[in-house]
């Protein structure tokens, strides 16, 4: 009788362990995907924030819009240039 109490606390402690590792293998991978899933939005939102600041210097150039102060380079303030030439 002892061993069979035996064989049924260690199979309990192993289904209590497999419980214990499922449940954490599934946190770490949920984890991860959420992690994944940031990285990707965020290099998007770069990304279009780049594309959207090189239309707008597009449209100004096209136009020739005046800018500014601030997003004239270094270069335009040192040539007097109104507008930007980015």
């Amino acid at each position: 009788m002892g061993s069979v109490t035996l064989f049924s606390y260690l199979f309990s402690l192993t289904v209590g362990f497999q419980y214990l590792f499922t449940t954490v293998s599934l946190f770490y991978l949920s984890s991860l995907i959420l992690q994944l899933a940031i990285v990707f939005v965020g290099y998007h939102a770069y990304k279009d924030y780049h594309k959207y600041n090189e239309l707008t210097r597009t449209i100004e150039d096209i136009f020739m819009l005046p800018v500014s102060e601030k997003m004239l380079t270094e270069k335009d303030r040192v040539q007097g240039k109104m507008y930007s030439t980015k």
